[in-house]
């Protein structure tokens, strides 16, 4: 049984943006974002329409009504699309909360990710063949995640924070590639392509990996599994 401490160490608890007090910094972001855009094209538009005064006094109300419409025009697609992307956001970050309690209610998930950091930490013995069941769980939530990851309704953008940690510790342990992914690599394809997916991600942002001394990318049939897709 994992202590408090650590349990909480090891699965954070994520708060929504309408538990945090005040405006989320994402969604402040793209206030910003909106706002800037509203102000650069109101000063087109002025900028273009005014070129063309003309003396006649008759020509500047109908100029200044012209601008007065493009000002609102842009200003209610403006107001539109700022709201369709906090409500995008706001189900982008539920979605991300789901997923790490999944993972975090999965007692079989929190047993191997407790055996796998605690045998890294200190000389304690860690996963064996009581754990082959529960290691499966957790290799078939992350091949989930690629599934989610495929059809383009995750980013490795919005997981990695959070998850490449987590995702690289068991890819990278020796008993479970020896026991499963090795062992039985065909079965987990999925697995095999995430890394791969993940591993590019993070190398083409400057981060570092994890546990480089037991690299899935090592394995014997990691080239052929990779590179099918």
């Amino acid at each position: 049984m994992l202590g408090g401490s650590f349990v909480a160490e090891a699965f954070p608890v994520v708060k929504r943006p309408h538990d945090v007090g005040g405006t989320p910094l994402k969604l402040q972001k793209h206030g910003r974002s909106a706002f800037l855009t509203l102000i650069t094209a109101l000063t087109v538009i002025a900028f273009v329409l005014l070129l063309g005064i003309e003396s006649e006094p008759q020509s500047k109300i109908g100029l200044f009504t012209d601008v007065a419409g493009a000002v609102a025009a842009v200003g209610g697609a403006v107001a539109i699309w700022y709201q369709l992307k906090r409500a995008r956001d706001l189900t982008e970050a539920e979605f991300i909360v789901n997923l790490n309690e999944s993972f975090g209610a999965s007692e079989e998930i929190r047993r191997v990710y407790g055996k796998i950091e605690r045998s890294r930490r200190s000389a304690e013995v860690g996963l064996n063949q009581d754990d082959i069941a529960a290691i499966v769980i957790y290799l078939t939530f992350f091949e989930t995640i690629y599934s989610l990851v495929q059809r383009k309704i995750l980013t490795f953008a919005m997981i990695d924070d959070l998850f490449a940690y987590r995702f690289f510790l068991v890819a990278h342990d020796s008993f479970v590639q020896e026991q499963e992914l090795i062992k039985d690599a065909p079965y987990y394809q999925n697995f095999y392509l995430l890394h791969k997916g993940w591993t590019a991600y993070r190398s083409a942002n400057g981060k570092h990996g994890f546990f480089e001394d037991h690299d899935l990318s090592l394995s014997p049939a990691y080239g052929s599994l990779v590179g099918a897709k």
